[in-house]
């Protein structure tokens, strides 16, 4: 569940690519409509911090002023058609792209101010996901690429703690049946004193 801080960055951004500042204050936000976030969901949020004594105001106006640079630089000062929240609910598939809006189906919005996150990947889900096999073929190991010395050594060391007979020496050679093999090993497997501590 997002925080009442990460809601109002994401909502009021959403604000802020409809926001007319030159209007008065605080009417031009309580009159927007977001087409594709109801009323009902954004202004508790975002209306709340418009009131003078609101803690909250300062991050409203970036917030604001971030969906209107939107609107200006990337959309050529266009009001978008569409605009989908995805931290109103669950999302229905998993995405590796972080993202708090959706601008017409086409442009992604992460609304977290000074945030360095390019994925948004699980940790759960990048061992799950080099782990299976979903029978397309090979695709190239971006650790075999980049950090093949260090992916040998931390294959030792897993080739050296699993109970897995018939376990290559060269993490390369690893094959389907080794990864399901290593998948369920490690899925049932508690965590040393080193790792959990880490």
């Amino acid at each position: 569940m997002a925080s009442s801080k990460t809601r109002l960055t994401e909502l009021g951004t959403a604000a802020g690519l409809l926001w007319e500042p030159a209007a008065p204050w605080p009417d031009s936000v309580e009159q927007i409509d977001i087409p594709g976030i109801p009323a009902a969901v954004w202004q508790p949020v975002v209306l709340e911090a418009t009131r003078p004594a609101s803690r909250d105001r300062a991050l409203l106006l970036a917030a604001l002023d971030n969906g209107r640079t939107f609107r200006q630089q990337v959309l050529q000062g266009r009001v978008p058609g569409q605009v989908v929240w995805s931290g109103g609910g669950q999302n229905t598939w998993m995405s590796d792209i972080p993202r708090d809006l959706t601008v017409d189906g086409v442009w992604f919005i992460q609304a977290k101010y000074d945030s360095t996150c390019v994925l948004n990947t699980a940790p759960a889900t990048l061992v799950d996901d080099l782990l299976r096999d979903e029978g397309a073929g090979q695709r190239p190991s971006w650790y075999e690429e980049v950090a093949p010395r260090e992916l040998q050594a931390y294959w030792r060391i897993v080739r050296g703690r699993a109970p897995i007979d018939g376990l290559p020496s060269d993490v390369r050679d690893l094959d389907r049946d080794h990864r399901l093999a290593l998948k369920h090993w490690m899925r049932s497997t508690e965590p040393s004193v080193a790792e959990h501590d880490a």
